[in-house]
């Protein structure tokens, strides 16, 4: 894919390899795929709206990015700081303009590394107790910092493949909002209506037959973050709208999206469903339950989930592109060895480790296919999968009920990783560590502070930065 087409987001596109790791795995035992569950009824997705007393955000509210400064010492926690470490030194590299050029792909680079910042400054690197470079709060200010360059530099250019990543904006601004300066709010308010009604109009010609694809589904969810961190009742109704049109016209009645017919890939199916999935999930975190919603011919992202479930899992194989009904795009993958090539079920790797948010008997599922996002994790975390259990029969909630707390989402302290926690006394040598590391001038973190990845090493498992847990673009 080109041009437009390579856009990602948060949790990346069509050709992510950072869970290649699963495929060591033995698959002589295939994890429990959870079984239909009683139908919803396709009725209004929206339950609850953002109140004036609370804070706006786009996925995580003020009270849980608060919290953050009470997570465990864990593999994810140092894989993210250790990102943070090696790219906090240099600077930002935003780009007047996205688009498919070498350029664009290498600044989209920043936008991960602005989440990690925020997510290390939340949980409390910057706190009494570490180094003295950590106390002067260097992730906060390089994080507003980096954030502020792009918004004053990137125009929106209403592309959502190319701009799809800039959903790691507007969650580092959830975590953010709360430590940026009146004019800097100000800038960055202007800016999300800007992308919430930009992607709420039609644009670039894009005739309405071609909006039930994947394209609409990423310009769809850049609409409801935006529209989300707004806290604008008008515009969320408008995102609603569009979210709920998107599952009828995108999803066919056994779940699968049609961009799976109309490209024979496995692939685009993914990368599709992914931007739904981050849609339904800030829709969650405000009460409104997405994922159960079901167009007129009764499919949901639920649905959708099933359906893939068995070429994920393995019990079924598929061939991309063979039968593609863009003759230019079977050429394509021809010429790139690509065409007719089994689809990787890792490639789904990152869409069920968001479902797991929705129902956590897609853990086994997920596990299988490789680690969860580092920065998901630490937001919300799972409990530890289980040894592929299968799971119990549940009855699945009606739109209007289900929602438990702020978040609607699990608020276990476990993630998937075996070593879930170290204890003060490890974590405390760690900051040190990291206070005495230095930063590096380059985007990755292997090898940029020996001392620490040696240290981390005996701590248990070391991840070597965020690109490590689902950065790298596939």
């Amino acid at each position: 894919m080109k041009g437009d087409q390579e856009g990602l987001g948060i949790m990346g596109g069509l050709k992510r390899t950072s869970c290649l790791l699963a495929m060591i795995l033995a698959w002589a035992v295939l994890p429990g795929i959870p079984a239909p569950l009683s139908a919803a009824p396709a009725a209004k997705a929206k339950s609850s709206v953002t109140t004036p007393s609370q804070p706006p955000f786009a996925l995580v509210d003020p009270a849980l990015a608060a919290s953050l400064s009470t997570r465990s010492a864990s593999t994810h926690t140092r894989a993210v700081l250790i990102h943070a470490a090696a790219n906090q030194g240099r600077s930002a590299r935003p780009v007047a303009w996205i688009s498919g050029e070498a350029d664009s792909v290498a600044a989209l680079q920043d936008l991960p590394v602005i989440l990690d910042l925020a997510v290390a400054w939340r949980l409390g690197w910057d706190a009494p107790g570490g180094s003295a470079a950590i106390q002067a709060g260097r992730f906060r200010d390089a994080a507003l910092g980096w954030l502020d360059a792009w918004i004053k530099t990137c125009r929106l250019g209403f592309m959502p493949l190319n701009e799809s990543r800039l959903d790691c904006l507007l969650v580092s601004w959830d975590l953010l909002r709360a430590a940026a300066g009146p004019e800097q709010q100000d800038r960055v308010t202007v800016w999300l209506r800007n992308l919430a009604e930009g992607y709420l109009v039609d644009r670039n010609g894009q005739p309405s037959a071609a909006q039930a694809n994947f394209w609409q589904s990423h310009r769809v969810k850049l609409a409801c973050l935006a529209a989300f961190s707004l806290g604008d009742p008008a515009l969320i109704g408008r995102a609603e709208a569009a979210f709920c049109q998107q599952i009828s016209r995108n999803l066919l009645a056994d779940g699968s999206p049609i961009d799976f017919v109309e490209h024979d890939s496995l692939a685009y199916a993914v990368y599709d469903l992914q931007a739904l999935m981050v849609a339904a999930l800030a829709a969650r975190a405000h009460g409104r339950d997405w994922f159960h919603y079901r167009g007129a011919n009764g499919a949901s992202l639920e649905t959708a989930l099933l359906w893939l479930a068995d070429f994920a899992a393995g019990k079924s194989s598929h061939r991309e592109f063979l039968h593609s009904q863009v003759a230019r795009e079977r050429d394509s993958a021809a010429g790139q060895g690509g065409l007719g090539k089994i689809w990787n079920p890792v490639n789904a790797c990152t869409l069920y480790w968001l479902a797991v948010r929705f129902d956590d008997r897609w853990l086994p599922l997920a596990a299988r296919l490789g680690r969860d996002h580092a920065w998901l994790a630490i937001v919300f975390p799972t409990a530890a999968p289980p040894v592929y259990a299968q799971p119990s029969p549940r009855t699945s909630p009606s739109p209007s009920t289900g929602i438990t707390n702020g978040t609607g989402l699990a608020t276990g302290t476990g993630t998937a990783s075996s070593a879930a926690s170290q204890n003060q006394a490890q974590l405390q040598k760690l900051l040190q560590a990291l206070g005495q590391g230095g930063t590096a001038a380059t985007g990755t973190a292997t090898g940029s502070i020996p001392n620490l990845l040696s240290l981390l090493d005996t701590l248990g498992t070391s991840g070597t930065g965020s690109t490590a847990d689902g950065y790298t673009d596939q």
